[in-house]
């Protein structure tokens, strides 16, 4: 188990050059860390920068004209790193571990090792068994398999070990190709996706912002120039960047002109799709389709291509206005005449139908039940409605 730390470092990230809320690394020269128990603080020089393949920031601090002994990384800054870094630096003192010079024989190899290179276990008499980690690691690697990378043979503890080494699986291989900035020309390593479907590359922030000022200011920003057109409905001047108006069928000034120039423009026959059919998508080939399901069902539940097709034939005879209240438009219902449960031969027929708003829908139903309709029904109905 690691031992818990028993420092609190605290890095004063104000002082740190940002570029919005990211902190610009490579502009860092000194790091100041507050030491919490000694209530001091400290300035680290970061005396070198460097990035691996992942893109991963590292960065060597020194203090005094001392280094430290290993880079670390931008996001492991924790406590337990930086009393590593103090410890070196001499700012804290190393505890010293109560640790006996023993020295112990391997029972395998025959050699003299210290007794840190044995393996504690409580049931030994000393306390350590009797074969150094060394011997004991070989002797446990009894698998020889073939790495799938390099072709090479190895021995393994484990029987489905497929690499030989970290740097042969499959995320350390390098599947990055090299391209250049598109403003300095420097060379950086992007992968297959990007190369393919961007256009520019950059290499750092400040060529980004440089390449995205010269593609995207001025005349060539999409906001550069702005033109005014007449609304298409009310004829009101509306200001619009001249690339919206481009790529726009319509121009409108307000929400509500929009919507009456979708159902001017798209509804109806003005609509893409009307009157088409697609047989693609209907019967058996639709992903709703229940195969369990027999006509029957189907025709009580009315979903039949040829009730579709007379709910439409009569709202066009109706031309889409309510016969009760005269509403045209809004939430229609095509309603039978004579009762679709019980006049089978005219389920299907135009002149058994009529079309009714959904209120006026609800009070015949309200009045006269579902099921067993008659047409006498109806026109005594509308004779009270109308009066």
């Amino acid at each position: 188990m690691a031992k818990k730390c028993m420092y609190n470092f605290i890095i004063n990230k104000e002082l740190l050059p940002k570029l919005g809320k990211r902190i610009k690394w490579d502009l860092v020269k000194e790091v100041e860390v507050y030491l919490k128990e000694f209530k001091n603080s400290y300035l680290l020089k970061v005396e070198d920068l460097k990035r691996n393949s992942r893109s991963e920031t590292f960065i060597l601090f020194s203090y005094n004209n001392i280094n430290a002994s290993e880079y670390i990384r931008i996001d492991n800054l924790t406590n337990s790193k930086l009393e590593k870094y103090f410890i070196e630096f001499g700012i804290i003192e190393k505890e010293i571990e109560d640790i006996p010079d023993i020295s112990k024989i391997c029972n395998v190899c025959k050699k003299s090792k210290h007794i840190t290179d044995f393996e504690k276990n409580k049931s030994c008499s000393d306390g350590y068994v009797g074969t150094c980690k060394i011997c004991r690691k070989a002797r446990r690697k009894k698998y020889k398999r073939t790495c799938l990378t390099c072709n090479s043979t190895f021995e393994s503890i484990y029987k489905n070990a497929k690499y030989c080494r970290p740097e042969c699986k499959p995320q350390h291989i390098e599947k990055k190709v090299i391209v250049n900035c598109s403003i300095c020309g420097r060379e950086k390593k992007v992968n297959n996706y990007r190369k393919e479907n961007y256009k520019d590359f950059y290499c750092s922030d400040d060529c980004k912002n440089k390449g995205y000022s010269l593609k995207y200011s001025g005349k060539n920003s999409a906001r550069y120039d702005k033109l005014t057109v007449k609304c298409e409905i009310c004829g009101v001047d509306v200001t619009r960047n001249r690339y919206e108006i481009e790529i726009a069928n319509h121009n409108y000034c307000s929400k509500e002109c929009a919507n009456k120039g979708w159902s001017k423009y798209y509804s109806g026959k003005n609509n893409p799709m009307y009157g088409k059919e697609r047989p693609e998508i209907r019967g058996e080939n639709n992903p709703s389709w229940n195969p369990n399901k027999t006509r029957e069902q189907r025709q009580k539940d009315r979903k039949i291509r040829e009730n579709t097709m007379w709910v439409r034939m009569v709202f066009e005879k109706y031309d889409y206005t309510c016969k009760c209240c005269g509403k045209r438009g809004g939430n229609l219902v095509a309603h039978h005449l004579e009762g679709y449960n019980w006049c089978i031969e005219k389920r299907f027929d135009v002149d058994n139908g009529v079309v009714l708003c959904d209120k006026c829908h609800k009070l015949f139903h309200k009045e006269y039940g579902y099921g067993n309709n008659t047409k006498e029904q109806f026109n005594i109905f509308l004779k009270k409605e109308i009066k």
